[in-house]
């Protein structure tokens, strides 16, 4: 079935495209504007409000990557581009009329004046530059950090406090900076001694390759620093399993393993308990261990799809897991983890996110 989002992005399309051959007078340019209309209507139905993000070959709707040919909404994509924009957001159901300001304003040239329609806003939601950042931290210090944020949310009678946030700005300041230090390589550290070591180790590995994920399918600043944070945050669930259970080198039993996917759950509780203030890393603590297909744990609610934030998150603790030493295996080559997560590609991970990764952030972390 076709995304209610994509038919009506296909239908205003073909009304711009109507307007530019036809003239806004023309018969057929009225009944595109209608038949817009009427999409828009169907879409706002069941996503409300609908924001939509024009990247490179994909489009962003609301939450995950919309099914469309590279080249369907080149269109689109190029008025928005000419008024420094891309993104449009759908507050309300528009009329005809209404569709047909929105391409009057597309079509007029760039620097008008002309205003946004109101059941329209026009947008950018990416960065039109990188921000300038200090030199980042090294590899120990982010560790260290990493390990004295933990400590202190752990600390015994401080379960109802609120997060220290100043070092958790600290850290997600820090993994901006080494995202942004280079754009042909990421930090990613690699030997581990121990788990406590692996623990943090890959907590910021993870923080950084989905920031660098969550740039390069083209989410804006506040939304990539959201992300660092759940990257910091998702595994804080693992405080409540036992050492001895966390270290085992063998096979886990039923009851073992029942502890071991709790974690999510108690992430998700520690945050909320802790008030903290970011809803997406409380979303993904609970989901980063749900796929797209409906398996993993918890247990997902029917039809329900992990969060985009979760999906990024996922897909970069998978991927470190994998080029990471474990007591119970060897590390795998880059060649071999991209083997194994393209396996589950359309089934645990989402296909388009997939491709985004392992061609601007996996080639990055090879060392």
């Amino acid at each position: 079935m076709t995304h209610p989002a994509r038919t009506f992005l296909s239908t205003l399309q073909a009304a711009l495209s109507a307007r530019a051959i036809y003239g806004e007078d023309h018969a057929l340019f009225l009944r595109q504007s209608e038949a817009a209309s009427a999409a828009a209507q169907a879409a706002l139905s069941e996503h409300s409000p609908l924001a939509l993000v024009f990247l490179p070959q994909r489009v962003i709707c609301n939450d995950h990557v919309l099914p469309t040919r590279p080249d369907e909404l080149d269109g689109l994509a190029a008025r928005l581009a000419a008024h420094d924009a891309d993104a449009l957001t759908m507050t309300s159901a528009p009329t005809a009329a209404g569709v047909r300001d929105l391409l009057a304003f597309l079509a007029s040239p760039p620097g008008t004046p002309a205003p946004s329609p109101a059941a329209f806003h026009v947008s950018r939601a990416r960065a039109s530059a990188p921000a300038a950042y200090p030199q980042a931290p090294e590899p120990a210090v982010l560790t260290s950090q990493v390990h004295t944020l933990w400590g202190d949310m752990l600390q015994p009678g401080t379960e109802s406090t609120p997060i220290p946030t100043e070092h958790l700005a600290q850290l997600v300041h820090h993994i901006t900076a080494s995202v942004a230090a280079s754009r042909a390589s990421i930090l990613r550290l690699a030997a581990v001694k121990d788990m406590d070591e692996y623990t943090f180790v890959h907590t910021v590995n993870v923080a950084i390759q989905a920031a660098a994920l969550a740039e390069a399918v083209g989410l804006s600043k506040s939304d990539v620093h959201a992300i660092i944070e759940a990257g910091l945050l998702h595994d804080i669930g693992k405080a409540a399993i036992p050492p001895e259970v966390l270290q085992k080198k063998a096979m886990l039993n039923d009851a073992e393993r029942a502890v071991v996917q709790r974690h999510p759950v108690d992430g998700a509780a520690m945050l909320i308990e802790r008030r903290h203030h970011n809803p997406i890393a409380v979303i993904v603590a609970f989901e980063h261990h749900m796929h797209i297909d409906g398996t993993g744990y918890p247990a997902p609610r029917r039809h329900h799809r992990p969060h985009l934030a979760s999906q990024i998150v996922q897909v970069a603790d998978v991927f470190d897991a994998l080029r990471t030493h474990r007591p119970y295996r060897a590390a795998l080559s880059h060649d071999e983890a991209t083997k194994v997560m393209w396996q589950s590609a359309g089934s645990k991970f989402d296909k388009d996110l997939l491709t985004t990764f392992f061609q601007s952030v996996a080639p990055r972390t090879a060392a």
